[in-house]
């Protein structure tokens, strides 16, 4: 009858003392945590997440798991070794999955997207963007990266729902500069793909915006290579010559200059129904 109250005595006390061990060992798993993210050097930080990584497994601490588990997967990224930050924060992504969504999680996701959008892995890019937007609604960062990444996986009008929000924005802002990346990716998508009524839409686009905010003491010359398609506006347009130089004010998009001008003595005009490939094209030239 005496045996039993005895081997209580004896196992509570070391019951106590593996839990007093056990708190002290994350303690030192968070310190050395905090002492990585405050190193002088990536050098220094990564060699301390590693040290708090082992230690954490170890414990099964998953605090420490996820904390050094992201910051070894931003010392990776960073220094493009993709494969082993895409390990890290999968890592992460699966310890912090089982406590619901947070904050910490939506960060992890947006990396990882990153991460596969780097490597033209396309769709696992949009995969995790879009589990950033679920919650994030109105994060107009991430949600022109799963825009470019649809573009780059030839998936339009995915793309083209997420870059209509953000033109949408940008319009009310009144960010043009910002207004003219869009409009020139989905241009250029689309003339890559042959839409020439898309890519025209976009390049009109560009056009309005130079017409009605460019400045014309600016010189906005520069140089395009013509791909060969079908010049829609053949008609209408000008294709000058490479070695003259405009003297008018004309508004134009790649290969199509979409108003006439009058040309000086000094210039010549024709109207190919295809541009040269390699052809020259002034962009808003200067107004004299």
């Amino acid at each position: 009858m005496l045996i039993l109250p005895l081997l209580l005595l004896i196992i509570n006390p070391l019951q106590s003392q593996r839990a007093d061990n056990h708190d002290q060992n994350t303690v030192e798993a968070d310190n050395l945590l905090q002492r990585a993210r405050q190193a002088g050097t990536d050098k220094d930080r990564e060699d301390l997440a590693v040290q708090c990584l082992s230690l954490s497994r170890n414990l099964a601490y998953n605090d420490g798991i996820i904390g050094a588990s992201i910051l070894l997967g931003e010392l990776c990224a960073r220094s493009n070794r993709n494969e082993e930050a895409l390990q890290h924060y999968l890592m992460a992504e699966a310890k912090l999955q089982k406590r619901g969504k947070s904050e910490t999680l939506q960060n992890v996701y947006g990396a990882l997207g990153d991460i596969f959008l780097r490597e033209k892995l396309y769709s696992y890019a949009c995969r995790y963007y879009g589990e950033v937007l679920s919650t994030a609604t109105n994060d107009f960062v991430t949600m022109e990266k799963i825009a470019d990444a649809y573009l780059l996986d030839t998936r339009f009008d995915s793309a083209e729902i997420y870059y209509k929000k953000l033109i949408i924005k940008y319009k009310n802002e009144g960010n043009n500069p910002h207004l003219v990346q869009i409009y020139q990716k989905l241009a250029t998508a689309y003339d890559q793909r042959n839409d020439q009524g898309k890519s025209i839409y976009y390049y009109t686009a560009i056009e309005h915006i130079i017409e009605t905010y460019g400045s014309p003491q600016e010189n906005r010359c520069c140089t395009t290579t013509w791909a060969g398609s079908t010049c829609a506006t053949a008609t209408t347009s000008r294709h000058w010559n490479t070695s003259e130089k405009p003297n008018c004010s004309v508004s134009i998009f790649p290969a199509i200059i979409r108003k006439s001008c009058t040309p000086t003595s000094a210039w010549r005009s024709t109207i190919p129904a295809t541009p040269n490939a390699g052809s020259i094209i002034c962009f808003a030239p200067v107004i004299s």
